[in-house]
């Protein structure tokens, strides 16, 4: 027997409307050769005549089995179970619990955790889950609902963790998140959060988007689908596959037919290596469902995950993989940190994008602009990029940016701005019809780096520039809070008290000129962007710029500090980018052997004190008069520790004198070697 669950759809006559009367929301969930359905059950009485409860309603469970009969498969249905809605105390306040239609998860502790959705005392809609103990038959609701507004979730396993992901009313689809099993539920944190949007405006409620984990690459991935609206086309959704690993985000491209509205959806992915969309087709006031064999996109898929695990690998060790030579390429000279890298702009360009190395999110260029191995060239009136993020429209991938992130960018000023008007390096710019600047950095022609904060005015830094030489800018922004690091020294720090991020949201990132702007002729290029989705500390910031690789072009030269006018290419001499790497590095060197030589002074401090200590000891023996074995032994490792004592002091001076006779010789050799001569000396003595 078929055990599929049936839906009782009537039709009002007084209305016209469709009016649900028994069975609503299937949600289903398969294991092994087991498929489970939980739904809501409405009107229906039990069999003691009474209502399921005041509302007529409660929850329903069911279990159909695979079975083969004569070489045709069919579901043999199982016990129906009831779950009792006034038994665990949801009537007290909410109205109703359904299923919530999206897909479930089987748990590696043996649970089955299905989304539901509710409707609460006041009207509003939530969603929750539902786990059942596959081991003793055991229903249990989650504690408490999450979601205000927000129905018809979807649940995934990734990473350990439960992932939620359901349409609200804001606009957009939020993501949540369960260490326990579905019991309890959080707002994630994770950046993909209000990454989709509901609809092309970001308006209204959506529908349910489909939603699986698969393993590609030794790795765990989210695949979703999701309707994209466009705008000449309101209200009708192409369904597009997105990739997303909790951080980056891809759009793998459309997947149903653009000649209908495409709604609602589910994601079946085989063990196999099947992937199969089931998804809701709207034509002419008319409904069907479509199954589609998802191949194209799934091998794009297999191929941004590649790239996403070998750059990674390349920029985490610096050094070579398959297919990406970071060190050639001029990405890094040592390894960069990747933890919440989620974009990086470096060689790729054409004549209108600046192409995202994650192959994400490209920013699009305008004015000329040339590329070279790891960067480009700006050059004349309004020439720049933006980096969209509200201006992407519907879907965000960099939503998170209006909460927290850390930009780093290298920057090389090759002309000295002709007028006192300052020139844009980075701005921040909001989606309202000013394009206000939300946060900006700006050069000066003396010089010199200075900041706009909206509302806050501008301030001239006491950092500078100078021409052609690299410089790490990074911009860093938490919850309102805005720094500025350049070459990983603090330049600026303040705080934006405005409303602007309430009311409007950021367009997009953008690098020097915008299209359309009348600005001065400069020449400027930025190389090795990259975007991250956290706040980096100042220690990361100082591993950071000691990774930093410098300028390189396509012949191998670099900017040199002679260069002309132009920014012409020099040759092989010493550049200013060369000798900077050189001067991080050693500085790095400087920093490790001082730590080092600090070390060995606090072992020959605990020597000396070792040395006093003995010292004391044979004293007190012979005062005791004590003779044998005990004397004997004093006296030998006294006289080890003073000889001992001896050689280690010799030989920190001799490693001293030689690491400041070598690093710090030009500068600082009287200050520093003389005053240690003198401790050491005055040590010495003090050992005698």
């Amino acid at each position: 027997m078929d055990a599929g669950v049936s839906l009782v759809e009537l039709v009002d006559a007084a209305s016209g409307t469709i009016r649900a009367q028994e069975k609503m929301q299937p949600t289903t969930i398969v294991s092994g050769d087991s498929i489970y359905v939980a739904l809501g059950d409405y009107g229906k009485k039990t069999s003691g005549g009474r209502a399921a409860d005041a509302d007529g309603w409660r929850l329903l469970l069911t279990r159909g089995t695979l079975t083969e009969d004569g070489g045709q498969k069919k579901i043999m249905r199982g016990d129906i179970r009831a779950v009792d809605p006034v038994a665990i105390g949801l009537t007290q306040f909410l109205k109703r619990v359904i299923g919530g239609g999206g897909s479930g998860v089987v748990t590696n502790n043996g649970y089955l955790v299905l989304p539901m959705q509710a409707v609460e005392k006041d009207g509003r809609s939530v969603v929750l889950s539902m786990r059942f103990n596959m081991r003793i038959e055991a229903c249990e609701l989650s504690s408490g609902t999450t979601g205000i507004n927000c129905k018809e979730p979807s649940i995934a396993n990734l990473e350990g963790n439960l992932i939620l992901i359901t349409p609200c009313a804001a606009g957009y689809y939020e993501v949540f998140r369960s260490i326990d099993s579905g019991i309890r539920w959080e707002m994630s944190g994770r950046p993909i959060t209000r990454v989709w949007g509901n609809s092309y405006g970001r308006k209204g409620y959506g529908v349910r988007c489909g939603l699986t984990t698969v393993t590609i690459e030794g790795r765990e991935v989210l695949l979703v689908t999701t309707p994209v609206y466009l705008e000449e086309k309101k209200g009708r959704g192409r369904l597009h596959l997105w990739l997303t690993d909790g951080a980056r985000v891809h759009d793998a491209g459309p997947i149903s037919d653009a000649a209908v509205d495409a709604a609602a959806s589910s994601l079946l992915y085989s063990s196999g290596g099947d992937l199969i969309s089931l998804h809701e087709n709207k034509s002419e006031g008319s409904y069907g469902l479509v199954a589609v064999h998802v191949t194209t996109q799934l091998e794009r898929i297999k191929t941004v995950v590649k790239r996403w695990q070998e750059l990674d690998e390349a920029l985490r060790t610096c050094r070579p993989t398959a297919t990406i030579d970071p060190v050639r390429r001029g990405m890094c000279i040592r390894p960069i940190l990747t933890d919440g890298l989620v974009g990086y702009l470096s060689g790729l360009s054409t004549g209108s994008e600046w192409m995202d190395e994650y192959l994400c999110v490209n920013a699009t260029v305008h004015g000329t602009v040339r590329g070279f191995s790891n960067g480009v060239t700006f050059e004349g009136p309004g020439a720049g990029a933006g980096w969209p993020v509200a201006r992407s429209g519907q879907n965000q991938p960099y939503h998170f940016v209006h909460k927290t992130f850390t930009l780093v960018v290298m920057a090389i000023v090759h002309d000295e701005p002709k007028k006192r008007t300052p020139i844009p390096l980075i701005r921040v710019v909001m989606d309202d019809n000013g394009k206000t600047v939300l946060f900006g950095v700006f050069y000066t022609h003396d010089g010199r780096w200075m900041t706009v904060i909206h509302s806050g005015g501008r301030q001239i830094l006491s950092t500078g520039w100078d021409p052609e030489k690299p410089s790490q800018v990074v911009l860093r922004h938490d919850t309102g809070h805005w720094d500025l690091y350049i070459n990983a020294r603090v330049a600026y720090f303040g705080t934006y008290k405005g409303s602007l991020l309430q009311t409007n949201s950021i367009s997009h990132i953008q690098f020097h000129g915008e299209s359309g702007e009348v600005a001065e002729s400069s020449h400027l290029s930025l190389f090795n962007a990259r975007l991250y989705n956290r706040r980096l500390n100042s220690k990361h910031l100082r591993w950071l710029m000691v990774g930093e690789a410098g300028p390189k072009y396509d012949d191998g030269s670099t900017y040199s500090a002679s260069a002309s006018e132009e920014g012409s290419r020099g040759g092989s001499s010493n550049s200013e980018s060369s000798s900077r790497e050189e001067s991080e590095e050693v500085s790095f060197v400087h920093e490790t052997v001082s730590w080092v030589l600090l070390l060995l002074l606090g072992l020959w401090g605990s020597l000396l004190i070792l040395k006093r200590r003995c010292c004391c000891l044979q004293r007190y023996s012979v005062y005791l008069h004590a003779d044998g074995f005990f004397t004997y032994f004093i006296a030998v490792v006294g006289g080890f520790i003073k000889f001992f004592n001896f050689i280690f002091c010799c030989f920190i001076f001799v490693c001293m004198t030689l690491y400041e006779f070598i690093y710090l010789f030009i500068y600082l050799f009287c200050k520093i070697i003389i005053i240690k001569v003198i401790m050491i000396l005055l040590l010495l003595l003090l050992s005698n």
